[in-house]
């Protein structure tokens, strides 16, 4: 079991098991929700992600016209976890929000063509244009 929290504390997230697939990614979107150049991202089936602590949620357009729903700290303003449109049986949290990062290295970057030009990821990790 993993457990994490927003900023502020009031909003906890506990997950079991491995997640699916850990993601780096470049979009646009993603750069605007955390501030920086890339997301770091873990993907579990929902029945291995309990969330505690109230919760706002905000959807919006993805890439290729898809819809997706970001949720987050209402007191801190952290996303914690998202639920996509394109993957509708998981749910996506930031890896920043866990008290520990042990997780498997990210398998993908994708969105790479919205990448810094001066990130570089490990040779190991697949690149990959758009998300599909």
């Amino acid at each position: 079991m993993r457990r994490g929290q927003c900023g502020c504390g009031e909003v906890k997230v506990e997950t079991t098991g491995e997640p699916s697939s850990r993601l780096i990614c470049n979009c646009k979107s993603c750069q605007k929700r955390t501030g920086s150049d890339y997301s770091n991202n873990v993907y579990f089936l929902h029945e291995h992600v309990k969330i505690y602590g109230k919760v706002n949620g905000h959807t919006r357009s993805a890439q290729e016209e898809r819809t997706l729903t970001n949720f987050f700290c209402p007191k801190c303003g952290m996303t914690i976890y998202w639920a996509m449109e394109l993957d509708p049986k998981t749910t996506g949290v930031a890896v920043a929000v866990f008290d520990v990062d042990d997780f498997k290295t990210p398998k993908a970057s994708i969105w790479e063509k919205y990448k810094r030009p001066w990130i570089n990821f490990d040779s190991s990790i697949i690149k990959i244009q758009n998300q599909t």
